[in-house]
């Protein structure tokens, strides 16, 4: 995927300029540094793309008509509707496949040294993306519920378009009226976990073969 393959050359781009002496090993902080920047990076690509598909899944309609849409009512910035929420949701992912999982895997093989390597990567993956999972979550909620705010849906019991929340406070305000705040932050919190952790396995195995393009 674009966004992938921007998130693994912006983490080696990052890691040259932090790494002042390119004979050493990068240090574990300029690594997660480097993995929260290619996060932001991406999602520079992920923000718009993920808000023109929550809306035309909502309202229907092609990609390009959504597009316009955005565009003619909250000028070309509004694509980019809640891009620091997603930034820091990439950020987190990328930090976790980009350098907590690579320090962990290494630390696991230091403890352990006739573990296998893929077994030590399978319970880095885990535990890191687990944490990435429970970290990331409600920042990913509040992301989307802000995005698929954009627009009000028409009620079909009373014909009137229901409230929207456009910002932080008002997504709050409505999630609490809804009942608990810190549950809704957590729905659908399994099968995200279930993938973010099957991406850093797989992920992480492609790192040092694209960081090389950078």
């Amino acid at each position: 995927a674009p966004t992938t393959a921007i998130s693994f050359s912006a983490n080696g781009v990052c890691l040259r300029l932090l790494n002042a002496n390119p004979d050493e090993e990068s240090t574990p902080t300029e690594m997660m540094i480097a993995g929260c920047v290619s996060g932001a990076a991406s999602a520079l690509v992920m923000s718009p793309s993920q808000l023109i598909e929550i809306n035309q899944q909502k309202h229907g309609g092609s990609m390009l008509n959504m597009s316009r849409r955005v565009v003619d009512s909250f000028g070309p910035m509004g694509i980019y509707k809640a891009y620091p929420l997603t930034a820091v949701r990439e950020g987190i992912f990328c930090a976790s496949y980009l350098a907590a999982m690579p320090l962990l895997r290494i630390w696991i093989l230091r403890q352990w040294p006739d573990l296998a390597d893929p077994v030590a990567a399978a319970g880095a993956s885990m535990l890191t993306g687990l944490v990435a999972s429970a970290m990331s979550h409600p920042v990913d909620t509040f992301k989307t519920r802000l995005q698929v705010s954009l627009f009000p849906s028409e009620n079909l019991a009373n014909g009137v378009a229901t409230s929207t929340a456009g910002t932080i406070r008002g997504v709050l305000s409505e999630m609490s009226q809804a009942g608990n705040v810190f549950s809704q932050c957590y729905a659908g919190f399994i099968p995200r976990a279930f993938r973010i952790v099957s991406c850093t396995y797989i992920y992480s195995w492609l790192r040092d073969w694209l960081e090389p393009l950078a």
